[in-house]
């Protein structure tokens, strides 16, 4: 464990990769995440609505369908389930834009997935399911499927309609290996889409399996969290590559208890912990490949973020 006192000396940056690279140290953390029906928090995605209150969004694979749920906590471990947020649906995040939440996720259809959009003017109406407005994005780069949407950017969230939206995303590319892509949302209406390139295009000699899932975090410095498979089709090669700012992007040497190597689908949250002390909440997914059986499943966990 990292001594609290060296802990403290370290630079925000230092930390940060320490705290998601060694789960190990943490207090609080759970493996095999549950809800309180028993139901998986595969993919979990956390916000803060308030002092040590805070929702989540995940995907569970029930009766054969992909459900997208959300999800309550008061302490970030024990979760109760909310409600149903879509069937068919799955790889979801969520962020709030002053009072309105909003909700992205992958639908899944017989030709093929995509990324579909959800605003909310309020807590309330995202708890309950009042909608406010909402938008299927269509399919540009690939003809097979285009998910795991992140919500990048929204430069005026108070006027929808006038307003021009970032979401990066990854599309499967040739129908071989996802590679990741981002699109504008302009008025809520008009989208269009890219392949990105940059430093996430110089990855692919290293990490030639998918290149998925990602995550947007700031403490001290704006990071780029991503999921990256060293093989195709082995899912004991997933790793996750940490970038600060515009730096190259560095694999983390993640460390738990029982040795497992394999971590996919990362989510990582800043906020304020149930204590009150500003904290890092971190989500990683573990496949049964590469891993230890008292280990696979969804990995949650907190610690605190010193000063």
């Amino acid at each position: 464990m990292v001594p609290i006192l060296l802990a403290a000396l370290m630079s925000p940056s230092i930390q940060v990769e320490s705290i998601l690279s060694r789960p190990i140290d943490a207090v609080h953390k759970r493996y095999n995440a549950m809800d309180d029906k028993g139901v998986m928090l595969d993919c979990l995605k956390v916000e803060q609505t308030g002092p040590s209150k805070y929702i989540g969004v995940h995907h569970a694979l029930i009766d054969g369908v992909f459900q997208l749920r959300l999800i309550e906590s008061s302490n970030l471990l024990d979760w109760k389930h909310v409600r149903k947020l879509d069937g068919h649906a799955h790889q979801g995040t969520l962020r709030k834009f002053g009072d309105q939440w909003l909700l992205a996720w992958e639908k899944d259809g017989p030709k093929g997935n995509w990324i579909h959009l959800a605003l909310f003017s309020n807590l309330a109406d995202l708890l309950t399911g009042k909608v406010d407005r909402q938008i299927g994005l269509p399919r540009s780069l690939s003809k097979f499927a285009e998910g795991t949407p992140s919500i990048f950017n929204w430069n005026d969230p108070r006027h929808p309609e006038r307003s021009v939206m970032t979401i990066r995303f990854h599309y499967w590319r040739d129908g071989d290996v996802d590679r990741q892509a981002e699109g504008s949302l302009g008025n809520f209406k008009t989208w269009r889409a890219e392949v990105r390139l940059g430093a996430v295009a110089s990855l692919d000699s290293l990490y030639r399996g998918n290149i998925g899932d990602r995550d947007y975090f700031t403490a001290g410095q704006s990071y780029e969290i991503l999921e990256a498979q060293m093989q195709k089709n082995d899912w004991s090669s997933w790793r996750i590559l940490l970038r600060e700012g515009s730096k190259p992007f560095n694999e983390l040497k993640i460390v738990t208890e029982k040795g497992s190597r394999s971590f996919a689908n990362p989510a990582v949250t800043v906020l304020n912990l149930p204590d009150g002390k500003p904290g890092i909440f971190a989500s990683y997914f573990l496949p049964s490949q590469g891993n230890h059986k008292d280990e696979a499943g969804q990995l949650i966990y907190f610690r605190e973020l010193s000063k």
